[in-house]
């Protein structure tokens, strides 16, 4: 499935180096999770604060790394402020 993955602040060093405005697309398994896409991506986990998809926040990380996303999705990841 087709996904547009959005990382912000310190987690833009995730992005590959042809993404633009810390956005890029991406191909994912069906069903995949937050975490799974996450995880391709080489973000770790443990940095990621508060997941949108679609636009529709999700502020607990151990709940928003278990949710599945489908194609088309759009998952926006901000990091913990430290």
């Amino acid at each position: 499935m087709k996904l547009t993955v959005k990382l912000f602040a310190s987690l833009t060093t995730y992005l590959p180096t042809q993404a633009e405005n810390q956005t890029t697309t991406l191909e994912a398994e069906d069903g995949s999770s937050v975490g799974q896409v996450l995880e391709m991506c080489g973000v770790p986990l443990d940095q990621c604060r508060l997941v949108m998809i679609n636009g529709i926040t999700h502020t607990n990380p151990a709940v928003s790394m278990e949710l599945e996303l489908r194609e088309g999705d759009t998952l926006a990841v901000l990091p913990k402020v430290h």
